[in-house]
């Protein structure tokens, strides 16, 4: 494959499956899609912009969509729990859930089955991973989000896994160490579709756009927002996403914003000395597509989960750059992939430079535009929607084919980020010796 990177390192598959199709045929690629929660959303026209899902949901929809426009050698087959309109090119067959859904795949005669989001059905996922070996199926794992050791065990020991597909080089280096590593590598998302530019205006906007979830770290802007109002005058703050971003059937608190439990731990920050919700605090709602790029391009700031907690990657905060918007977050897991600081955004390492981050870059107009305008040129140049297609289309094929494929693997070790931490643990539960010293001496409380 010419023009990858250098310093990457090929992985002989050596595994003795059967090869390619005769000519003319076409690949069969399988994905799973659980679409319960979100029948009644647009998925038909991803390539538009997010309709207002999570977003490994859409970006499932988006890459499977530029495969099956890009390339005519293979299928696109999405085993979904529920009938609803995809996007074009991609065809639809109902399972009630993915133990139904692999058992259809192997009969369809499917080649790689992308697998994602398959925590959902079934608990800690090992069951799932068993039916893998059950029927034979090449797999790809495509893991949006961090998974416990003893599903990366087995997913490392699991000949018919082929590939552990990570979201950015840091929840790649994660793994370094590891057993899994040797079959793992990244494969950046694609950047959503993005039609419209900051507007420029002189208002002090700060947009926050996510799911509105502990995990999601909407309460520590919250906690906030009443020392950035006191310093920023005529300030506001714009929120797109609720708690229903991952699906319709959540009950919401009394301001109808998240789940009643969560809403409770910061709505307090966000009221009036009425009890109302402050008038510079304005709530969207989970929204996508062109309504939600109007909105989203009268942005001074844009805040990407200021927790870090679970991401993998951030479309939200890529999407901002997207614009021309510069992004503040928390220097941790997936961040440093997609907003570099003080060149496209600002990541604190203390909380308390969180607020003053965001208040430099509402007062500061020219340090904004300057870390705006190399942000959109940073983020259309590294997940460029072609590139990535067509890594994904070569790895697929390769599978498929029991061929060499490429795992990105950089020889210089990463230590930022606290990634040492993790690299001594993959060590210690790699090392058989350590093991048996650590059960032998009773110290194996978390093991």
């Amino acid at each position: 494959m010419e023009g990858r990177k250098p310093g990457l390192q090929n992985l002989q598959n050596g595994f003795g499956g059967k090869q390619l199709k005769k000519n003319g045929d076409k690949i069969r690629i399988a994905f799973y899609l659980n679409n319960k929660n979100i029948a009644g959303r647009n998925l038909y026209n991803v390539e538009e912009g997010n309709p207002g899902i999570g977003g490994s949901q859409y970006m499932q929809l988006l890459t499977a969509s530029c495969l099956a426009k890009d390339y005519d050698d293979i299928d696109i087959i999405m085993y979904a729990t529920e009938k609803q309109r995809l996007p074009e090119g991609i065809k639809l067959k109902q399972a009630e859930d993915i133990r139904h859904a692999l058992s259809a795949m192997k009969q369809d005669g499917c080649d790689v089955f992308v697998m994602s989001n398959w925590y959902e059905d079934t608990g800690d996922g090992i069951e799932t991973l068993k039916l893998i070996e059950k029927y034979k199926m090449k797999t790809i794992i495509w893991a949006h989000v961090f998974m416990n050791h003893e599903q990366y065990r087995f997913i490392a020991s699991c000949k018919y896994i082929r590939l552990f597909v990570c979201l950015g080089k840091q929840q790649l280096e994660m793994l370094r160490g590891s057993r899994l590593y040797k079959k793992a590598t990244y494969i950046n998302y694609i950047l959503p579709p993005v039609h419209s530019l900051r507007q420029e205006n002189d208002k002090k906007i700060i947009a926050y756009v996510g799911a509105i979830y502990p995990f999601k770290g909407f309460h520590i802007l919250a906690k906030y927002w009443k020392y950035i109002k006191k310093n920023v005058e005529d300030v506001q703050l714009w929120v797109l996403g609720s708690g229903r971003l991952y699906g319709d059937n959540v009950s919401l608190g009394k301001y109808e914003v998240a789940e009643a439990e969560y809403e409770k731990q910061f709505i307090h920050y966000l009221l009036d000395s009425n009890g109302e919700i402050d008038r510079n605090v304005k709530f969207f709602g989970s929204i996508g597509g062109s309504e939600k790029e109007k909105i989203v391009s009268q942005a001074t700031v844009g805040i990407f989960n200021p927790s870090g907690l679970t991401e993998t990657f951030g479309l939200s905060g890529v999407e901002f750059e997207a614009m021309g918007i510069p992004v503040v977050s928390i220097y941790k897991n997936s961040a440093p992939d997609i907003i570099k600081h003080k060149k496209t955004g600002l990541l604190y390492r203390k909380e308390k430079d969180f607020p003053e981050y965001i208040i430099r870059l509402l007062k500061d107009k020219e340090y904004n535009r300057t870390l705006g305008e190399h942000g959109r040129i940073f983020v259309t140049g590294e997940f460029d929607r072609k590139k990535i297609a067509e890594e994904w289309h070569d790895t697929i094929i390769s599978i498929a084919g029991s061929k060499p494929y490429l795992l990105k693997h950089e020889k210089k070790i990463m230590l930022d980020n606290q990634i040492w931490l993790h690299h001594m643990d993959n060590y210690f539960r790699e090392n058989t010796e350590f093991k048996k010293f650590i059960w032998e001496s009773g110290l194996n409380t978390g093991w």
